[in-house]
């Protein structure tokens, strides 16, 4: 196997679910007024957890979807709806998944 053909994947996997880490924090930040002293453990807690979940169910989706495999000089409509699908089916599916765990995050973080 060629070994570029794993290792874009892989580097896009890691972007994607630095991303969502990056996009948790800066939603909580943005909840409390940028004031990160002020989050409450439980929220940190939770979030922590939910990202966890939701990069799992995300990987999975995209994975079983092949939106790691796209040649971006082909992509046409079809792939970009596609595209948004399995977005929107992984952040449903990892907001399912987290509210039967009991996560509780404010939901304006949401």
């Amino acid at each position: 196997m060629n070994l570029n053909k794993l290792w874009k994947p892989l580097f896009i996997m890691v972007v994607d679910v630095i991303l969502l880490c990056l996009s948790a924090w800066v939603a909580l930040l943005v909840r409390f007024d940028f004031t990160g002293r002020e989050i409450p453990t439980q929220y940190l807690n939770a979030a922590y957890y939910c990202v966890l979940i939701q990069s799992i169910v995300m990987l999975l989706v995209f994975w079983w979807q092949r939106m790691y495999q796209f040649i971006w000089r082909t992509v046409n409509a079809v792939d970009v709806a596609q595209m948004i699908a399995s977005v929107l089916l992984s952040y449903a599916l990892g907001f399912i998944v987290c509210n039967f765990a009991d996560v509780n995050l404010p939901h304006s973080v949401w």
